[in-house]
């Protein structure tokens, strides 16, 4: 099912950023089409320790603060975007074999309402990764898991990601503050 041979076909970077107020070294946004005609944008933002966070929205939600937490109704097509998007990754780590790849499940409305322990693009990010680490062996990678925060990495083998997880947490603390880090945890259910 996730499987880099089914990915979509990516463009070049669209847009390149350097650094931002969130820390951010650099960003680049990249573009594909689904087989259904949608357009979607795949954002890869490199922060220090070589972490890349890559992130995915439709176009049509470009200027929506709510981008990131699209629920997932086709899960054929939504397989296909994240293999799309591991395969962009895979092509990153060929030019930087000591990248780390994040992956945050943001959460959405439904999940808050189900008061879900961890949110869908979560467990779908982790089924899609743990099920590609295979098709990608090659290169040799582990993962880690973050469920508290939703968050999921996969890391070269021959990097230490238990030596440098207490400085990637201290250092993603100082740039989100107390406030950002909660609301990574599961946001509370308004009334």
């Amino acid at each position: 099912m996730f499987d880099p041979k089914f990915a979509y076909r990516i463009s070049s970077p669209i847009e390149k950023k350097g650094p931002s107020s969130d820390g951010e070294l650099r960003s680049y946004k990249y573009k594909f089409r689904t087989t259904s005609k949608k357009t979607y944008h795949i954002v890869v933002s490199e922060y220090k320790y070589n972490v890349h966070f890559i992130k995915f929205y439709p176009s049509r939600l470009e200027q929506s603060p709510n981008r990131y937490k699209k629920r997932v109704g086709n899960v054929r097509e939504f397989s296909r975007i994240i293999s799309t998007c591991l395969k962009l990754a895979v092509q990153i780590f060929d030019e930087k074999p000591n990248a780390i790849f994040g992956f945050f499940g943001q959460w959405d409305d439904k999940d808050v309402e189900d008061e879900a322990e961890v949110s869908q693009r979560y467990r779908i990010y982790k089924k899609a990764i743990v099920s590609n680490l295979e098709n990608i062996s090659r290169h040799q990678f582990e993962y880690y898991q973050l469920p508290e925060i939703n968050t999921f990495f996969f890391v070269p083998k021959h990097v230490n990601f238990k030596q440098k997880e207490a400085d990637l947490t201290a250092y993603f603390a100082n740039i989100l503050g107390e406030e950002g880090l909660k609301e990574l945890f599961i946001p509370e259910k308004e009334d």
